[in-house]
C-alpha cells in the first residue's frame, strides 16, 4: 500500500496529547470529540462502530480506537505554518460567546480575549459594524443548521471563518463554531497602521464608556458593578496601547524595504 509520510507525524502528535491528557480517550473528549459521538463521523466504516461496540471505557482496545480518531483530528495538513494558526470560538442561540481558543483571530483588539469571551457578538461595539454583520449573519445561519464560510479583512488582517452548527444528542443544533484562520494579509502596512489606529480609538471610547458607566455605579454604592465596569476599561485601554504599537511597528516598517 502506499505510505502517507504525514502518518507518523499525527500519530506522535496524538500520543503526545494522550500522555499529557493522561489517555487517548481523555485527549479526544478535550478537543470536542468522544467514543460515542463516532456514528457522527461521515466516512468511518461499519466495522469500527461494531468493534467500539464491544469495548468498555478505558480498556485498551478503545484507547487504541481513540487514538486513532485522536491522530486524524490531529493530523496536519501540507501547508504553511501560518495557515495553520485557527481561532475557534463557539457561540450559544443569543450569539453570546462562551469560548474562544487559538491565536490568530484573538491577536484582533476586538477579538482578545478577556473583551470577547462572555458577550454577545452583535454587542461587540469594538468590531467594525460590516464586520459585525457579517459574522452575525453568517453565525445565525449556523444555528439554523447551515454550514457557511465567509471573508472579512478588518485592522489590516484579512480571515476566512467557518461557521459550523454543533448539534446535540437529540439531533437540534445547540450551537455554532466559529473557526477563522488567517488569509493572505492585503498590500499596504500604512493602511494597516490606520487600522489599528482606528481599532485603538473604538477602544479608548470603549474604556471612556465603562468608567463612565462605573461612575454611575459609584453613585448608587454598587461596589461590585463598579469595579467590573473598571476593570473593562482598563483592559480596553491596554488593548487600545497595543494597538497604538502595531500602529507604530507598521509605519516604521513601511519606511524600510518593505510593501
Amino acid at each position: 500500500m502506499d505510505f502517507d509520510p504525514l502518518t507518523p507525524t499525527a500519530l506522535l502528535s496524538a500520543l503526545a496529547l494522550a500522555r499529557e491528557h493522561g489517555g487517548a480517550a481523555a485527549a479526544l473528549r478535550h478537543i470536542g470529540v468522544g467514543l460515542d459521538d463516532v456514528e457522527r463521523f461521515e466516512g468511518l466504516p461499519e466495522e469500527f462502530g461494531r468493534l467500539l461496540a464491544g469495548t468498555t471505557p478505558g480498556e485498551a482496545l478503545s484507547e487504541a480506537l481513540a487514538l486513532g480518531l485522536l491522530a486524524g483530528q490531529v493530523a496536519p495538513r501540507p501547508r504553511p505554518r501560518r495557515s495553520l494558526d485557527p481561532s475557534s470560538f463557539l457561540m450559544d442561540h443569543d450569539l453570546l460567546v462562551q469560548r474562544a481558543e487559538g491565536q490568530s483571530i484573538l491577536r484582533l483588539p476586538w477579538f482578545e480575549e478577556d473583551l470577547f469571551v462572555g458577550r454577545q457578538l452583535a454587542d461587540i461595539s469594538e468590531m467594525p459594524a460590516p464586520v459585525r454583520m457579517l459574522c452575525v449573519a453568517n453565525y445565525r445561519a449556523g444555528l439554523a443548521g447551515e454550514r457557511g464560510r465567509f471573508r472579512f479583512t478588518s485592522y489590516g488582517h484579512a480571515y476566512q471563518v467557518e461557521s459550523v452548527p454543533v448539534r446535540g444528542d437529540d439531533g437540534r443544533v445547540k450551537a455554532v463554531l466559529g473557526i477563522a484562520t488567517p488569509a493572505p494579509p492585503p498590500a499596504g502596512r500604512l493602511r494597516a497602521a490606520e487600522a489599528f489606529d482606528r481599532a485603538a480609538e473604538r477602544l479608548e471610547r470603549s474604556a471612556e464608556l465603562a468608567d463612565h458607566h462605573a461612575d454611575l455605579y459609584r453613585a448608587t454604592s454598587d461596589a461590585e458593578s463598579e469595579a467590573r465596569e473598571r476593570e473593562a476599561a482598563a483592559r480596553a485601554r491596554r488593548a487600545a496601547q497595543r494597538a497604538r504599537a502595531a500602529a507604530h511597528r507598521h509605519r516604521s516598517e513601511s519606511r524600510g524595504p518593505f510593501p
